[in-house]
């Protein structure tokens, strides 16, 4: 151990103890201050009981209001002080305990007396009376006694606690002292001792290697101070030695430190021919910055565009701060960095790699730095436009990849309104087979059923009187006649036979004749600028069906009296419009209510329309009827 770390011990030790002791004393100071402040409890308890027993012989005496209030608010005072204090000895609170029952019996005993004096009594037990009396005063004045004297004894204990506690005290303060000193003076001496040895053979020594030996060693092995300077001076004696013993050793650390410098100048040499040629720039800086040595100076520069000058009269200022900062940081720490950074010389940016390195002398001192620098200018141009090539291709990315996405969600759009049109269109195949169903029952059904009743009829006449009138079969052709009809009007609304006989213009004409017939109340107009040649055959029952459609919503839902229908070319397009002066619509409303409340309606002509190559578009709103367009692209 250390010398300065032996007596910096053997100085904490007293402050240790000192430390211990106060906090002995701290301890125990607070010990004697709750037993005082227990103790003053029992001085009050007493102090009480004499103002108690006072009141009382008082009261006895006179039998007067004024003690009887005296006794009982001192009681009631000595109750709080009884009942807040608590004590940690078990016989302390066995007396606190017995003071306290006496105390309750005394307050009974004096409330007793009172009674007895304050209620009235008749002259023949006047003397039992006073006996009475007499015997609880008796009784107070022992309790006042009991309690007394309890509470004496209690005021004893605690003064025997304080003076055990300060007893204790002086005793631990001893034992402290005796447990911390003599080990502290056994060790002090020790400590003294082997200084004193260490440092008489360290004498010695020093006296017999001035005396010439060099070759004797003093070997004092302690692990301190003095150990220490006896190594030093163990190795001052070997190095005397082997300096004055080995002069061909040093002639031969002279040729091979000339070999050195040889093989330097051969390395400096090749690091010449290493670097000409090459973009590397070397140089150095003093500590004012200024260039000292300049190798291999950047193309249009010489040595002497450098030496002796400063950075900021090389490069321009924002550079120059830069540079001179950085550097800067690498003198006053000593740790080299390497960077890059763009750097204009003449007014030519260019982007350089660099090292800065501390330079040192013999003696390890900092006097400058050393730089090398590579111009990488092409090859950061090409790494930034690689970097913008590689930017430039993330966003392509990104950007397909969210065009892939929204062409994904709209086909997947398309997909689902397309099953929806195809469960639409399958409900309605169902839909129209239901009501072919009910109108052929209905009507062929019921005229079927007439011509074969008078059928019936005509033949069971024939079989009673051979002799049938041809009368009799006449009655069968209405009937006949009105399921030809009723034929010819199912074949008309399935497919109108007119639009691939006659054309669509004609059958547009029939239809719009009987849709009037139909809804007497609301008149067609109708405006044809096309002709017959210019509509393809696949689009005449295209546009027959969205007409159709068209117009018996407008009958069912718009409660218009007038529609205007138009077919026109308009350049390259066939366009049809119908408009009508009804109650109107919401568009975007009525297009989310479309799939559940109104069939297929405005979806079926839309989708007819666009599956056909066409447009299709609505305008409405509610109080001004609806304009319904749609047009598709001439082949």
């Amino acid at each position: 151990m250390k010398i300065a770390a032996r007596l910096k011990l053997a100085t904490l030790a007293p402050l240790l103890m000192a430390l211990v002791i106060g906090l002995a004393l701290l301890f125990s100071y607070r010990n004697i201050e709750e037993t005082r402040a227990k103790g003053s409890i029992a001085h009050r308890i007493m102090q009480s009981i004499n103002e108690l027993n006072s009141f009382a012989h008082s009261y006895m005496l006179y039998h007067e209001e004024r003690p009887k209030q005296q006794f009982l608010l001192e009681h009631d005072s000595m109750t709080g002080i009884l009942n807040l204090a608590r004590f940690g000895d078990r016989e302390q609170m066995e007396l606190l305990q017995f003071i306290r029952q006496n105390s309750e019996t005394m307050r009974a005993s004096f409330f007793k007396l009172v009674l007895s004096h304050e209620r009235p009594q008749s002259a023949e037990g006047s003397a039992l009376h006073k006996e009475a009396e007499e015997r609880l005063s008796g009784q107070v004045l022992i309790r006042l006694r009991d309690v007394l004297s309890d509470a004496v004894r209690l005021e004893d204990l605690l003064d025997n606690e304080i003076t055990t506690t300060q007893r204790r005290i002086n005793t631990l303060i001893f034992l402290l002292l005796i447990t911390v000193t003599v080990p502290l003076t056994i060790i002090l001496f020790r400590m003294m001792g082997s200084i004193s040895r260490s440092l008489t053979k360290l004498r010695q020594g020093t006296e017999i290697i001035a005396a010439g030996n060099l070759s004797h060693r003093i070997g004092v092995s302690s692990n301190d101070e003095i150990g220490e300077l006896s190594h030093s001076f163990d190795l001052m004696a070997e190095r005397l030695n082997a300096t004055t013993v080995s002069r061909n050793a040093l002639r031969k650390e002279v040729e091979e430190r000339k070999r050195a410098e040889e093989a330097l100048r051969e390395s400096v040499e090749r690091f010449r021919v290493a670097i000409t040629g090459s973009p590397i720039t070397v140089f150095q800086h003093d500590k004012d910055l200024r260039f000292t040595w300049v190798y291999n100076p950047p193309p249009r520069f010489s040595d002497g565009d450098f030496l002796g000058k400063k950075i900021e009269e090389i490069y321009i200022p924002e550079d120059a701060a830069r540079l001179i900062k950085l550097k800067r940081e690498v003198i006053e720490s000593g740790v080299g960095m390497r960077g890059e950074a763009w750097l204009t010389l003449k007014g030519e940016p260019s982007f350089v790699d660099f090292s800065v390195e501390p330079l040192r002398d013999a003696s390890g001192q900092i006097t400058g730095v050393t730089c090398a620098t590579i111009d990488i200018t092409e090859h950061k141009r090409a790494e930034e436009a690689l970097r913008l090539q590689t930017l430039e291709l993330h966003l392509l990315t990104q950007t397909l990849e969210q065009r892939v996405q929204e062409r994904t969600a709209e086909l997947a759009k398309a997909n689902a309104a397309l099953r929806h049109l195809s469960s639409k269109l399958l409900s309605a195949h169902e839909e129209e087979r239901k009501i072919m169903a009910g109108e052929i029952h209905d009507t062929l059904g019921a005229c079927l059923s007439g011509i074969k009743f008078k059928v019936e009829d005509v033949l069971h006449q024939a079989e009673k009187a051979p002799s049938v009138t041809p009368q009799s079969l006449r009655a069968i052709i209405p009937l006949i006649q009105e399921g030809v009809e009723e034929c010819r009007r199912i074949q008309m609304d399935l497919r109108p036979p007119m639009l691939d006989d006659l054309g669509l213009l004609p059958t547009l004409s029939w239809f719009c004749r009987r849709f009037q017939t139909i809804y007497s109340k609301i008149s067609v107009e109708r405006e044809v600028a096309i002709e017959e040649s210019n509509i393809p055959g696949p689009l005449k029952i295209v546009i027959y069906r969205v007409i159709q459609e068209a117009m018996n919503n407008t009958a069912k839902h718009s409660q218009a009296d007038h529609i205007r229908l138009s077919l026109r070319k308009l350049g390259n397009r066939i366009e049809i419009g119908l408009q009508d002066n009804g109650l109107g619509f919401n568009v975007e409303e009525v297009g989310s209510q479309e799939t559940t409340k109104r069939g297929l309606g405005l979806s079926s002509m839309r989708e007819r329309v666009e599956l056909a190559g066409g447009s299709f578009d609505i305008e409405s709103a509610k109080g001004r009827g609806a304009f319904i367009r749609a047009s598709w692209p001439l082949p």
